[in-house]
C-alpha cells in the first residue's frame, strides 16, 4: 500500500493505533498491510487528527490518499523493438481514476515510482505495454 501525503506539511500515519512513520508533503510512503480491516489515522506533527478511516484490503495494490489531496490516473507507456519504431502505436490516453479516498489500483509500476526509460521486450513481441500509476494533480 502507498501512503500519498500530498499535503503541505508532514503527517504521522497510524495503523490500527501504532504510530508507523512520518510522511513529508508531497511524498509517498510504502508499507505491506496484512488482508483484512484495520483503522488509519492520519495525524499533523502536533497530534491534531486530519482523518480517521477504517479501510479493507484485500490482494493488490492499494493508495491512501490522504485528506483526498491528489487525483490519479493510469498512464500507458509503450516500448518498441528499433525496427517496429517507425511505426505509431495507438497509445490509450491516460485512464482517470479521480480523487478518492482509498483505492485499488492494477498497474505494473506503482505511485512514487517511474517507468523504465527502456526494457528487454519479451520474446516474440514487437512491442510491449506497460502501465503506471501517477498523482496528476493537487486538490
Amino acid at each position: 500500500m502507498s501512503f500519498d501525503n500530498g499535503l503541505d506539511t508532514p503527517v504521522t500515519v497510524m495503523i490500527d493505533g501504532k504510530p508507523k512513520t512520518v510522511v513529508q508533503p508531497q511524498e509517498v510512503w510504502n508499507h505491506r498491510v496484512d488482508t483484512g480491516s484495520h483503522e488509519v489515522k492520519i495525524l499533523q506533527t502536533d497530534g491534531k487528527l486530519v482523518e480517521r478511516r477504517r479501510i479493507f484490503c484485500g490482494k493488490g495494490y492499494y493508495i491512501y490518499n490522504v485528506a483526498e489531496a491528489h487525483q490519479y490516473e493510469i498512464q500507458y507507456h509503450i516500448y518498441m523493438t528499433p525496427e517496429t519504431m517507425h511505426q505509431s502505436p495507438s497509445v490509450p490516453p491516460p485512464q482517470q481514476l479521480g480523487d478518492a479516498p482509498f483505492l485499488h489500483v492494477e498497474a505494473d509500476i506503482h505511485l512514487g515510482s517511474a517507468p523504465p526509460d527502456k526494457i528487454e521486450l519479451p520474446e516474440g513481441y514487437d512491442h510491449f505495454t506497460i502501465t503506471a500509476v501517477a498523482a496528476v494533480k493537487s486538490m
